[in-house]
């Protein structure tokens, strides 16, 4: 059941606590660029997570989804055709990726 928004991401009832990341970004040199992760996300017709990358053995494809928005809801953008993703700091990524390890 959803029970909020947070940014564009509908969270879970069932979704444990919200998980606090800070991280600053990562300026590279030879880009001047943010140094990020993308993640996409496909969606199934119905709503449901189809696929989303990077993610963790134990979780499956709608948890990550929900952990993600938790993390940092804001960082999702939404696209046409079922689709989104993700733009999140590496370092902050790593963090996240670290409390769920394999």
């Amino acid at each position: 059941m959803i029970s909020e928004v947070e940014g564009n991401c509908a969270l879970a009832d069932d979704v444990d606590a919200p998980v606090e990341i800070r991280s600053e970004a990562k300026i590279s040199d030879a880009e001047g660029k943010r140094d990020e992760v993308n993640i996409n996300v496909r969606f199934h017709p119905d709503g449901a997570v189809n696929t989303i990358d990077a993610r963790p053995q134990r979780f499956s494809p709608q948890e990550w989804f929900y952990r993600l928005c938790r993390a940092d809801g804001s960082k999702y953008q939404v696209f046409a055709g079922g689709r989104g993703r993700f733009r999140i700091q590496r370092g902050a990524f790593e963090a996240l990726l670290n409390q769920y390890p394999n």
